[in-house]
């Protein structure tokens, strides 16, 4: 009844492994039920397959032999669970995941580009983003190496207001 629902296919229908999304995958799991046959291993892994509909779903499965008559395997259990939606969130993750790294790459060519000191402070106050300008004025090459010695400059920074007069460093963001 599990694989009908998942698959849309009949227990029949499903005793051919026509239904795994790709031929290398059904080529391969043949190979690996016929040595199961010989050893009498079970068989773990993911398996992509597609419905009767042709829709793509993963499968979380161990496949068991079943040995009858005279201790000859002649037949297999399967116990599996429908991994898709897990699959699909791991998949949305790492894309967005790229698309913040490609967001934040740009962000960097953009403050980079900039001639003036830029800084950035996250809300408990700590330095979260410099531009090379920034290094630059405090007379490091790179913002790495600016961020490596944060506490030794630090002390000495001095932050003025828009109209130019110091700002006392408890009003001081960082």
């Amino acid at each position: 009844p599990g694989f009908e629902k998942i698959t849309g296919f009949r227990g029949v229908e499903g005793q051919t492994l026509d239904f795994l999304s790709e031929p290398k995958s059904a080529e391969s799991l043949y190979h690996q039920l016929e040595q199961a046959r010989e050893t009498h291993d079970e068989i773990r892994g993911e398996f992509s397959l597609r419905t009767r509909k042709g829709h793509l779903r993963w499968l979380s499965a161990t496949i068991s032999p079943v040995p009858g008559e005279g201790g000859v395997v002649d037949r297999f259990i399967t116990v599996a669970e429908d991994i898709t939606d897990r699959r699909q969130a791991i998949a949305e993750r790492e894309r967005l995941l790229d698309e913040i790294a490609r967001q934040r790459d740009q962000l960097h060519t953009l403050l980079d580009s900039l001639t003036d000191e830029v800084w950035f402070c996250d809300a408990g106050g700590n330095l979260a983003l410099a531009n090379r300008a920034a290094a630059r004025g405090l007379g490091f090459e790179t913002v790495e190496e600016m961020y490596q010695n944060m506490d030794s400059w630090l002390e000495q920074l001095e932050i003025y207001r828009p109209g130019g007069t110091p700002r006392p460093k408890e009003e001081a963001p960082l």
